[in-house]
């Protein structure tokens, strides 16, 4: 069994002085990926900084390959961790492939330029995950979907060991989402750490290997997906009733039959 990479231990986080959840445990080993489901409000996006570093917790211990993370400086912890935004910030005219390369400075010294080798690094990245063909495409005349895709590249340029991603598919269609969710069971598959959050149960289905329920700043369930992602969990979890299925050798979420008289 893998050790786990990524260890969170009973875990306060929050807002300055303002508590949003605390007694969060759970970890992430390499090769796996952890899909994080709550509603909105439960205060997945709080954790996630809480656990990068980018904010201070307020209990409990972060621990990468047995460290606790809490001292290290923000050069030390760009280069561990690779961060998605849920919100990334507006785009400027720059090519894809500066893009990725602007990921690079994680690795390199003050006011250094990236070589040749970090443009190197850059296409094959690129290559890897299929959008080599947009290396010099303006990052403002492609797809959603291809401009997520750039952005996992660039957290990729920094060679993390975990990979955080906040929301990834927000606001792509169908076909997008799809194409995201590939690539991170792909990168699961080349053994990357991976922690990702979701509003679609079915995305832990397609990408994770386990899943964590957040309600209330507080952790429901936490284990492999097919064990953790059930109806009746699911349910509890947002407040209405669903049903997990199998169709066509996958398993799907679905609204279930209401209880009671209604049901009949």
């Amino acid at each position: 069994m893998t050790p786990p990479l990524l260890v969170v231990e009973d875990l306060a986080f929050g807002h300055g002085r303002r508590p949003v959840g605390s007694g969060l445990s759970f970890t992430v080993a390499g090769g796996e990926a952890l899909a994080l489901l709550g509603p909105n409000g439960s205060g997945k996006t709080t954790l996630f900084r809480t656990v990068l570093g980018l904010l201070p917790a307020l209990g409990g211990t972060v621990r990468l390959a047995g460290e606790d993370i809490a001292g290290w400086s923000p050069e030390r912890r760009a280069r561990a961790f690779g961060y998605v935004p849920q919100a990334a910030p507006g785009f400027f005219p720059f090519s894809v492939l500066e893009t990725v390369v602007m990921g690079r400075t994680a690795r390199l010294g003050l006011f250094a330029a990236p070589a040749a080798d970090d443009w190197a690094l850059g296409r094959r990245i690129l290559a890897e995950l299929g959008i080599a063909h947009l290396a010099e495409r303006d990052c403002t005349r492609i797809s959603g979907g291809e401009r997520q895709l750039a952005l996992v590249a660039r957290a990729l340029a920094q060679e993390p060991r975990v990979l955080v991603l906040d929301e990834p598919t927000a606001s792509l269609d169908y076909g997008n989402q799809q194409l995201v969710l590939d690539v991170v069971a792909e990168l699961r598959g080349r053994g990357l750490a991976i922690l990702l959050s979701t509003h679609h149960p079915d995305h832990a289905f397609a990408c994770a290997s386990h899943a964590a329920l957040l309600k209330d700043g507080r952790l429901t369930g936490f284990g492999p997906v097919d064990s953790v992602v059930t109806g009746g969990s699911l349910s509890r979890l947002y407040g209405i009733a669903i049903e997990v299925v199998g169709v066509g050798g996958r398993r799907v979420c679905m609204r279930g039959a209401p209880a009671g008289p209604a049901a009949a």
